[in-house]
């Protein structure tokens, strides 16, 4: 399987920065991870399906703003 770089890339609020070492799962599975910066300024490491997926769109601000405007 051919993984294309998301180096560059944008999803949500993040910008991917660079590809960093794999997660391995418990059950021995890998997950492609990326340094991702948000545009709040936080880094975050995250999972390559997660982002093409739109599973993770932020470093968790913007969950924090949507609660935040659900409890207003």
């Amino acid at each position: 399987m051919m993984l294309c770089d998301l180096t560059g890339e944008r999803y949500g609020r993040l910008t991917v920065c660079s590809r960093v070492e794999d997660k391995i799962y418990p059950s021995g599975k890998r997950g492609v991870a990326y340094l991702c910066k948000c545009d709040c300024g936080n880094e975050t490491i995250v999972i390559a399906s997660n982002l093409r997926g739109g599973h993770t769109l932020s470093c968790g601000c913007l969950s924090v703003e949507s609660r935040k405007q659900v409890h207003s």
